[in-house]
């Protein structure tokens, strides 16, 4: 295989003409949380700009979604044709998929922050902190602790596996690694420790691999699943098995929290199947579509469908579901779901239409207003000050003089008692 090449984002914008460009909307994003009198024993308070980052292909935008104001308040401009992007709390990624690059973003400066290589035509998984890299040319997975992700280096670097066939691996939510060799039949857990080594924890034969045509990895809590979108057949890393009906472009669930079920999108419903492989329930829908990634977070499953656009909610409270049509969506939408902590968002890649699944499938696209300052060229990095009405002095264009002392008209005074006349 050619090595991928060295020129990464970063170097693309600047080949190319372009300017990395931070659009702000506002001057800060908001933070949630509370301030705590000095003092008092307080717990450790998470603070975070409680949003959620979203892709605009069409404008060659990543912007940022602050739930609370309902409104896209920044972003950065790329003119990269061909990306996506994961998250993770404060860390967030954006895949160039032409240049084979991972680039991360800064939230707190609302810019890029770095680019690393990774090998052509690879796929990648991201946990909390950690990165998994499959290679379908060699046959190969590889993975790295987020920090050191600059290090990585996947040719001649120790993979995880190594196999002649068809490879898989998914991070999960514990950032513990599954890989799947679908030739030698064999599913394997590993975790890597601060300095990135890896240690294999789990390595268990699954004879079944081995037949799977179009074969799925997720992972749920701390067991790995493997879905065949061919056969229909479901495998867990515990042993367990099970076998969905009509599992032509099905997709199982994305690396979710710890729960008895996991979630299969069919074309006309979501299958939930225990783990246990003894129970399966079919949620049906009223139009048959093309269904994505359906996503867990909380106590919810949140599924979608293109061409259709049907959307789903199904959670382990039956009060909390919702079934709806994707309100305003377009014709040849291409929809992902976005979830930063518990914010759950659905995205047009295309359009950059956003809407917030758990307030009614609102709409949120004020992409216009992310629009770069006007100027040629590159714009000359300056410091600049913001100035509100709140805090500016007054313009004084006359010398200060001392106040004159007027009488007040209830003539109170410090050590004696004063009545006030008031109205009950």
């Amino acid at each position: 295989m050619a090595k991928a090449a060295s020129i990464g984002w970063t170097g693309l914008l600047k080949s190319t003409g372009f300017k990395v460009t931070a659009i702000p909307v506002v001057a800060a994003l908001a933070v949630t949380g509370a301030i705590i009198y000095p003092g008092f024993e307080t717990a450790d308070v998470e603070l975070n700009d409680g949003g959620v980052w979203v892709v605009n292909q069409s404008e060659g935008k990543i912007g940022h979604v602050n739930y609370q104001s309902r409104t896209i308040d920044g972003g950065v401009a790329t003119p990269l044709a061909n990306y996506d992007l994961v998250q993770h709390e404060e860390n967030v990624l954006v895949r160039n998929l032409e240049q084979a690059s991972l680039t991360t973003i800064d939230p707190s400066m609302v810019q890029f922050a770095g680019d690393n290589n990774l090998p052509a035509n690879s796929s990648f998984s991201f946990g909390a902190a950690v990165v998994a890299v499959t290679d379908a040319e060699h046959g190969t997975v590889h993975a790295s602790n987020l920090d050191q992700i600059a290090d990585f280096k996947g040719e001649g670097a120790e993979p995880l596996i190594e196999s002649k066939g068809e490879v898989a691996a998914v991070v999960g939510a514990d950032d513990s690694i599954w890989a799947a060799d679908m030739a030698a039949g064999t599913l394997s857990n590993f975790a890597l420790d601060d300095e990135g080594a890896a240690e294999l924890t789990l390595e268990i034969e699954v004879p079944e691999l081995v037949g799977m045509k179009e074969p799925q990895l997720s992972a749920v809590g701390t067991i790995g699943v493997v879905f065949d979108a061919a056969s229909g057949e479901l495998i867990t890393s515990e042993g367990d098995s099970a076998s969905i009906e009509n599992p032509a472009n099905a997709k199982i669930q994305s690396p979710g929290p710890e729960t008895q079920k996991v979630a299969i999108a069919l074309d006309q419903s979501l299958a939930t199947v225990s783990l246990s492989g003894k129970d399966i329930n079919y949620e049906q829908l009223e139009t048959a579509g093309t269904p994505i990634q359906p996503v867990r977070v909380g106590s919810c499953t949140y599924a979608a469908w293109q061409t259709s656009g049907e959307y789903l909610r199904f959670c382990d409270d039956p009060g909390n579901n919702q079934s709806t049509k994707i309100p305003e969506m377009s014709d040849g939408a291409e929809l992902a779901f976005r979830v930063n902590r518990d914010v759950v968002v659905l995205n047009d890649v295309h359009s950059g239409q956003v809407w917030l699944a758990n307030e009614g499938m609102e709409i949120v696209s004020n992409w216009s207003d992310l629009e770069p300052p006007a100027g040629e060229g590159e714009a000359k990095e300056e410091e600049t000050k913001e100035i509100t009405d709140a805090i500016e002095l007054p313009n004084r264009t006359e010398e200060n003089k001392k106040p004159i002392a007027e009488d007040d008209t209830y003539s109170v005074r410090p050590g004696r008692t004063t009545f006030v006349a008031g109205a009950l």
